[in-house]
Order: C-alpha cells, then sequence, then structure tokens
C-alpha cells in the first residue's frame, strides 16, 4: 500500500536540534517504503522501542536517539503517520517487529477510535491484521 494513498497530505514537521522524529517521519512518507536502508532500520527500531518502553515517542532526541531532547511529545498527525507506516512495512516486509509496535501505538493512542480516519485507513487496518495475525 502507498502511504500517500493512505496519508494524503500531512503538516509540516517542526524541526530542532538534534534528531527530529517528525522530520524522519515526513522525509518517509514523502518517499517510497521499499527504498529502506540500514539507517532507516536502525531509526525505525530505536522508535519502536521507544514505543515499547516508555509507550510515547518525543519530538526529538539525541543524534543517536539514545536520550530524548526534551519532553515534548509528538504530534497526533506525526503518531498516526508513525502507526500506518510501521503497518505498511510491516505488510510489505512481513516484520512481525513493525506490527507489534503498530498494535501497541493502537493500543495506546486509541488510534482506530480516532473520528478523523477514512473508510480506506480502517480497512487497511483490519486487512493487515487478518492477513498477519491468523
Amino acid at each position: 500500500m502507498n502511504i500517500k494513498k493512505l496519508i494524503p497530505s500531512i503538516v509540516n514537521p517542526v524541526v530542532k536540534d538534534g534528531f527530529s522524529t517528525e522530520n524522519y517521519l515526513f522525509g518517509l512518507w514523502d518517499g517510497n517504503l521499499r527504498d529502506l536502508n540500514d539507517y532507516d532500520h536502525f531509526v525505525l527500531d530505536a522508535l519502536c522501542k521507544k514505543v515499547e518502553v516508555t509507550r510515547r515517542v518525543l519530538m526529538n532526541y539525541s543524534e543517536d536517539l539514545s536520550a530524548p531532547v526534551g519532553q515534548e511529545l509528538m504530534r497526533p498527525d506525526y503518531i498516526v503517520l508513525m502507526f500506518f507506516l510501521l503497518l505498511c512495512l510491516s505488510d510489505s516486509q512481513i516484520d512481525y517487529k513493525y506490527l507489534n509496535c503498530a498494535l501497541k501505538m493502537e493500543d495506546v493512542y486509541e488510534i482506530c477510535q480516532i473520528d478523523s480516519l477514512t473508510k480506506d485507513q480502517v480497512g487497511f487496518v483490519n486487512s493487515v491484521k487478518s492477513r498477519l495475525l491468523r
């Protein structure tokens, strides 16, 4: 699934010193998920660990993602974007690590309860879950 079909537009990211989570996710949204490199997998793994351990994702981290820079939470649009990026990756790569993180995000943020989700978005969530959680 093309992420831009699921999320056709998104607000501009907030960019600060260090690693900007929103800026990174914006780059993935604007690029090709099939062209991920080792750095992308490192970042996504680190962000998934943040979700698993702290149950939240901050806007900024140190360059190596080892420490938070401030305590500002990522904005809701980007939480939803990260959720759908992880679902797309888990679906295209059959990667249960990304699926597990997406499911934790769904629980923590109650993403599927958001009124602004479209039928296509909810259908995609249900489709991925039914294929990968058999």
